[in-house]
């Protein structure tokens, strides 16, 4: 079989032989030896020569005519020529040298590396700083109703109406400020349950008497008259500010008293009121004022 050259597009003529049958001939294919090139030596690295290592000499690049088959061993030194039938092959890069020095300066930075990583693993963060939660504020008269009317509306009956609400003193605790209270207490009635069921709205706790929060009392009878919630738009800030007005003249009298704050329906007036009193009591109060609920127009001043 004649093996023609990968990169020499021109035939090698053939002898012509006389085939016997039953005889082997071989056919010999004209090669010319000076056309093949030398096969390239690659340079000898050694990975701990140091300064003093050595790598072989290069190659000088040369032009050579190829016939016949190529070896594999030279071909990836082997590069396209732009002459037909010639190729250029020559000596690859010198690769760099790895030194001792330079093996014992990767060492000593991958040691300083993994150091850090572990030092940085185990620093434990900073403690956060512990912020004093500010104490709670007041709650108004508007605002406590609605958060038990809520609650009850949820957990108790979706029917719940207003019967009466309160502020609560208590002691050891400071004074809230006017028209504010730092308890609230309200009584709803459910028409469905025929029952009655009361609230309250806390800032601090004093168990087993007092809880923080909303919280349901006991289910109890009653017989008489309720009122939406929808009917009270008018908040205890304004109603205590509306009778502070009104009890001008009785300024002397109630400077320095408790004041307490009512929410209830009284016969007299069409809408729920808010009845701001100055003292310890409804019985002992020295000045009460009673102040429209829905709409926050003065009523009535009773001393």
């Amino acid at each position: 079989m004649v093996v023609l050259g990968a990169l020499d597009p021109v035939v090698t003529p053939v002898t012509p032989v006389v085939l016997v049958v039953g005889v082997p001939v071989t056919v010999p294919v004209p090669v010319d030896p000076e056309a093949v090139p030398v096969p390239v030596v690659l340079p000898t690295f050694w990975a701990n020569a140091g300064r003093a290592g050595k790598i072989s000499d290069p190659v000088s690049s040369r032009n050579a005519i190829f016939r016949g088959v190529i070896p594999p061993s030279i071909l990836p030194v082997i590069m396209a020529h732009p002459r037909p039938g010639s190729c250029k092959w020559t000596h690859v890069a010198d690769p760099p040298q790895v030194t001792m020095a330079a093996m014992n300066r990767f060492v000593s930075y991958s040691g300083c590396l993994a150091f850090c990583l572990l030092a940085a693993c185990s620093t434990s963060p900073p403690a956060a700083e512990n912020k004093a939660e500010p104490p709670p504020e007041p709650l108004t008269g508007l605002s406590a109703l609605f958060r038990m009317y809520q609650v009850g509306r949820a957990s108790w009956a979706s029917d719940a109406q207003v019967i009466k609400m309160s502020s609560v003193r208590l002691s050891g605790v400071p004074t809230a400020p006017p028209g504010l209270s730092d308890v609230w207490e309200a009584t709803f009635y459910s028409p469905s349950h025929v029952r009655a069921r009361s609230y309250t709205d806390s800032i601090v706790e004093q168990l087993p008497d007092l809880h923080k929060d909303v919280f349901a009392g006991p289910l109890e009878d009653f017989r008489g008259e309720s009122f939406p919630i929808a009917a009270v738009k008018k908040d205890t800030e304004s109603a205590y500010q509306t009778a502070l007005v009104k009890a001008g003249k009785d300024a002397e009298r109630i400077a320095g008293k408790p004041v307490l704050i009512l929410l209830e329906k009284d016969n007299r007036f069409p809408d729920p009121v808010w009845r701001i009193l100055w003292g310890e009591s409804v019985s002992t109060a020295i000045v009460s004022v009673f102040i429209d609920a829905t709409t926050g127009g003065y009523l009535e001043t009773v001393r």
